[in-house]
């Protein structure tokens, strides 16, 4: 092998620390490469999976031969109009009975309508035995402000399920309801909106606290330029989102906090460990974890990554119809095979 000649001339101890120099800077690239190809990875993301491309399958574009196609299915109507005609259109003489009459349903909407307005003589009463003052209400009169509940459902609903910009929701209410509402409106009636859940929010988060399992994870994205994260955490029954600065353990202790007892359905974050006793890895992550320790150091590894496998189809084939009998032997059968491989 060739000397370089930058090598060439150096003593023993030159050529060892420049060895020592070159291993530091590898170990501190291969930590570097962990962030991106780990066994946390997701398969699209991963440098190291190529997938094959699909071959061209040849087969006409459309739907096969004889293939029946589906129908929207009409609704029954709530307006019925009958469409005549007295005179004939050739020589106006005036027409008796029709000879057949089509049906043809069509589906449209109202036209824009201006929006209801209603004043609301609210009456106080002044008790005689106690002398409370009582003050009447009205299951559709708001309690603050002066736009009513729909109105605030169907903002919250085109900001947040529709995406639309607060100019956008003024432009869309004034053209469909006359309702002139300005940019800053929109973002105080959404604000007021945001008071009116806050009680179901902090409901939904003590219900959490005490659920018997619950399912998080968490991913990151931009507000105004900077990187947030979006937290999930769900139930069977119950869904709640929160949107921190961080993904730190913070956000975690004000969820669940630091005495949860029931399991946690989640990923490989390191803060769900330190704060979480019962931990229950989510397949998909469990299964490419040990994929790429099979594939790092083989023997037992790969063996482990098989069972897992193994046991993963056996679960996924439970279905909601299918028998507790059968549910209850799959459960025994993975607990013990779990077991088998923990020693």
């Amino acid at each position: 092998m060739k000397i370089p000649p930058e090598l060439d001339g150096l003593s023993k101890r030159d050529l060892i620390r420049i060895i020592i120099s070159l291993q530091t800077k590898i170990e501190e690239l291969e930590k570097r490469l962990l962030a991106y190809e780990n066994s946390n990875t997701p398969p699209s993301k991963s440098n190291n999976r190529k997938y094959p491309e699909r071959e061209p399958s040849n087969n006409p574009v459309g739907a096969p031969k004889k293939h029946e196609g589906t129908t929207r299915p009409y609704k029954e109507p709530n307006k019925v109009v009958d469409v005549k005609q007295d005179a004939c259109n050739r020589c106006r003489h005036l027409l008796g009975s029709p000879i057949k009459i089509e049906k043809k349903i069509i589906e449209d909407i109202p036209e824009p309508q201006p929006a209801i307005i209603t004043q609301y003589n609210i009456h106080s009463y002044l008790c005689q035995w106690c002398a409370e003052i009582n003050i009447a209400h009205h299951p559709d009169l708001p309690i603050k402000g002066r736009f009513g509940y729909n109105l605030i459902a169907q903002i919250t609903l085109m900001k947040y399920e529709d995406r639309l910009t607060l100019r956008k929701i003024a432009k869309t209410l004034n053209r469909q309801y006359k309702l002139e509402l300005t940019p800053a409106s929109i973002l105080s009636i959404l604000e007021r909106s945001a008071d009116y859940c806050e009680l179901n929010y902090e409901q939904i988060k003590v219900e959490i606290k005490k659920a018997r399992n619950v399912h998080a994870d968490e991913t990151s994205n931009k507000v105004q330029g900077k990187n947030w994260w979006t937290w999930v955490f769900a139930t069977k029954i119950l869904v709640l989102f929160a949107i921190t600065k961080s993904r730190g353990q913070e956000t975690i202790l004000t969820i669940l906090g630091k005495d949860f007892q029931g399991i946690l359905n989640c990923d490989g974050w390191t803060s769900y460990h330190k704060i979480i006793k019962k931990i229950q890895r989510c397949w998909a992550h469990l299964l490419r974890e040990a994929e790429w320790y099979a594939e790092q150091y083989e023997g037992k590894s790969k063996l482990i990554y098989k069972e897992l496998c193994r046991m993963f189809n056996r679960i996924n084939k439970i279905t909601v119809s299918t028998i507790n009998g059968i549910r209850r032997r799959t459960y025994n059968y993975c607990t013990s095979k779990m077991m088998q491989l923990n020693k």
